[in-house]
C-alpha cells in the first residue's frame, strides 16, 4: 500500500512528508465598549452565533458545552472546520487551533486587556498556515485589506452586539460613535 493513500491524500505531492508551507500573519487591535469579563464568554464558538450573523457551530467534546481548554468545535459545517481550544485563560485571553480540511491550519489567538475605563482592549492575532498545494496558494493570496476586512466586520458585530444586546444585521457600518480605523492590521509572510 502506497503511504499517501493510506494517510488520505488526494495527490501524490500532498504525500507524507509535509511539502513547504506558506505562512501569513496578521494583527488587529481595537477597543471595545465592555469589561473583559463581559467580552470573554462571547469569544466561544457556540457563544458567538448570538452575535454573529449566519455563524453555525457545533460542540464535538466539551463538559461545559461552551469552550474550555481542550474542547472541539465544527464550525462552517459544510466545509468541515476542527477547531481546538489550545490556550483558555478566563477573561483574559482564548487561542485556537483551526485545522481547515487538509490544506491549511489557521491559530487565532483572541486576548483582552481592561483599559481602566469599563472598556476593552480587544488584540486578534491570526497565523494562517497553507500546508496542501491548495492551502499554500490561498493563504499566500491573504492580503492585509481582505484580512482587515474581516477584522473590522468581526469588530463591528461584537461592539453593537456589546451596546445593545442584539446581532448586526448587515454587518453594516460602523456603530455610532466609533471608527472602525480604531482596529489594525499588520502581516508578514514565511515560506
Amino acid at each position: 500500500m502506497r503511504w499517501h493513500r493510506w494517510l488520505g491524500a488526494h495527490h501524490p505531492a500532498d504525500a507524507w512528508p509535509a511539502r513547504k508551507s506558506v505562512e501569513r500573519r496578521f494583527q488587529f487591535e481595537a477597543t471595545l465598549p465592555a469589561t473583559p469579563e463581559q467580552v470573554f464568554p462571547l469569544l466561544c464558538p457556540i457563544r458567538e452565533r448570538e452575535w454573529i450573523e449566519g455563524w453555525r457551530a457545533e460542540a464535538v467534546h466539551t463538559a461545559s458545552g461552551y469552550a474550555e481548554h481542550g474542547a472541539l468545535f465544527r464550525t462552517r459545517l459544510e466545509l468541515g472546520e476542527l477547531w481546538v481550544t489550545t490556550r483558555y485563560e478566563p477573561s483574559a485571553r482564548v487561542e485556537y487551533t483551526i485545522f481547515a480540511g487538509r490544506q491549511a491550519v489557521v491559530r487565532l489567538d483572541l486576548r483582552l486587556a481592561a483599559n481602566g475605563d469599563g472598556t476593552t482592549h480587544w488584540r486578534i492575532d491570526r497565523t494562517y498556515t497553507g500546508i496542501g498545494w491548495l492551502g499554500r496558494r490561498r493563504v499566500g493570496a491573504l492580503s492585509d485589506a481582505r484580512v482587515q476586512v474581516e477584522n473590522e466586520r468581526l469588530w463591528r458585530q461584537l461592539d453593537h452586539f456589546l451596546r445593545t444586546g442584539r446581532m448586526l444585521h448587515g454587518a453594516g457600518r460602523a456603530p455610532r460613535g466609533t471608527r472602525a480605523a480604531s482596529g489594525r492590521s499588520t502581516a508578514g509572510t514565511r515560506a
